[in-house]
């Protein structure tokens, strides 16, 4: 019994075998007819239990379970480091070819055409003054290009100053560029839109390249065949002045226009996919502005937006917002 007298366990030839309510009730009325004060019998309890001393070999298995894991995991770790390393030095080889096959794309026509310029010098004996002051000037203007580009890459990786300019004069530049080389860049027509715009902080030669670089991308898309590049350029509120370049093209297909101002993503076959990388980082980074598709459609043409901030940080420009920079 227990130490409320409760019956707890029995056994004995004149007790009754079994564990049932009946028997339990069989064995409290037997225990009543016991006398009491009587000194208790000791006896033994049969039983057919185990203990066991000490972890089985199963509880020593499911013990290092976790350490298994855990190897289990930084192998995996490893592998996915490795991987992840090995992408990154990728990515690093294809933006350093592609930075030098941009660098010489860029370099390269204003020095095809000097060297066409001095054969027509080294020919124009006997010309008259006129003919040669001519060539000078175009000689001048390729010079002044290769100045650009140079100035370009260096501000490459340092922080460029950005002085309050006027952007329409910075997108007509641009657009004359490529107005004056004709067939050179595709059979193509501007349609320019700007509206009555502040003066913003920018860099005049990083946004310049930034402007190119999605003109390229418009007559890319184009290919040669008639179309249109339209720009237009609103101060959409106070504080932020939108230019959207738009085409008719062969637009992105959806399932890369997650990808296209990734280094290294270029649908051209000859393409290594720097440019609109490289828009990304002079508008974001740069100039702390926003770059985006707006709208893009197979077949349909694609539109760029660009949204700039009208005053930077430690700027006073001394106009209201909507005055035109002059």
């Amino acid at each position: 019994v227990d130490s409320s007298g409760k019956v707890a366990a029995w056994g004995g030839s004149r007790l009754p075998e079994g564990r049932s309510p009946a028997a339990l009730e069989e064995v409290q009325r037997a225990l009543k007819t016991w006398p009491t004060g009587r000194p208790p019998v000791s006896f033994r309890i049969p039983t057919e239990k185990f203990i066991h001393f000490g972890q089985s070999d199963m509880i020593g298995q499911i013990s290092l379970a976790p350490l298994v894991s855990l190897a289990v995991l930084a192998v995996f770790g490893l592998i996915g480091y490795i991987g992840f390393r090995n992408i990154r030095r990728g990515e690093q080889r294809s933006i350093w070819v592609g930075m030098a096959k941009e660098t010489a794309h860029q370099l390269g026509t204003p020095l095809s055409s000097l060297a066409g310029w001095l054969e027509l010098m080294a020919g124009s004996r006997g010309k008259v003054p006129e003919e040669r002051d001519a060539i000078v000037r175009e000689m001048q203007k390729d010079m002044r290009r290769l100045n650009q580009i140079a100035s370009r890459f260096s501000q490459i990786g340092s922080v460029p100053e950005l002085p309050l300019t006027d952007v329409a004069s910075v997108i007509a530049e641009t657009i004359g560029y490529f107005s004056g080389r004709g067939p050179q860049f595709g059979r193509h027509v501007f349609e320019v839109d700007i509206g009555d715009l502040p003066r913003v902080p920018l860099n005049a030669e990083l946004m310049g390249w930034a402007f190119e670089n999605l003109f390229k991308n418009a007559m890319d898309a184009i290919g040669g065949k008639e179309g249109t590049i339209a720009v237009r350029a609103r101060l959409r509120d106070p504080e932020t002045v939108s230019i959207t370049v738009s085409d008719n093209g062969r637009g992105i297909e959806a399932d890369s226009l997650a990808r296209v101002f990734q280094p290294g993503f270029s649908t051209r076959k000859r393409g290594w996919g720097l440019g609109l990388a490289f828009v990304k980082r002079i508008v974001e980074e740069y100039h702390g502005g926003r770059i985006q598709i707006a709208h893009s459609a197979a077949g349909r043409g694609t539109t760029f937006e660009i949204e700039l901030p009208v005053r930077g940080e430690g700027t006073d420009s001394g106009e209201e917002p909507g005055s035109r920079g002059k």
